[in-house]
Order: C-alpha cells, then structure tokens, then sequence
C-alpha cells in the first residue's frame, strides 16, 4: 500500500479526535488510518464479489 502524506495523516487525526472527543498522537492516529483503509478494502472486495 502507498504511504498515506503526512498532511492526510494530521487531518484524519483531527477528524478522529473530533468524532470521539480523545485525543490521539500521531502514531496512534496513522496506525488507526491504515487499519480503516485495510478494511474499508476488504469490504470493497466483498462487494465487487457479490
């Protein structure tokens, strides 16, 4: 997978800190973002298979 840009990285931790009220630093942020991604992908496979 392509690294995700620092900057997109910084705005999903915003978005993430606002939607649960905590905060999170940046690793905790970047680890949660990739982890969202290889879902969501996975989904999208079940999807496209159906």
């Amino acid at each position: 997978m392509k690294e995700l840009p620092k900057k997109a990285i910084l705005e999903f931790k915003n978005l993430l800190e606002r939607d649960t009220g905590k905060k999170y630093s940046y690793e905790e942020a970047k680890m949660i973002a990739y982890r969202w991604i290889e879902d969501c992908c996975y989904v999208f496979d079940i999807m496209e298979r159906d």
